[in-house]
């Protein structure tokens, strides 16, 4: 998906499903270095708080 595209979200779970998407293609972080999982995890969750309040 290109930087410019918009993509609208119904939830927050629906955000969740597609960062997870992302993050497991490796379009987030680095899938190989298991550090970052813990780093991950913490922050998508208020990034999915923030990002659908501002829907």
């Amino acid at each position: 998906m290109a930087a410019s595209e918009r993509v609208l979200f119904s939830s927050k779970a629906a955000i969740m499903k597609f960062a997870l998407e992302k993050r497991a293609s490796g379009e987030f972080c680095d899938t190989g270095r298991d550090y970052l999982e813990d780093n991950f995890r913490g922050s998508i969750d208020r990034f999915c708080d923030i990002a659908f309040a501002r829907k």
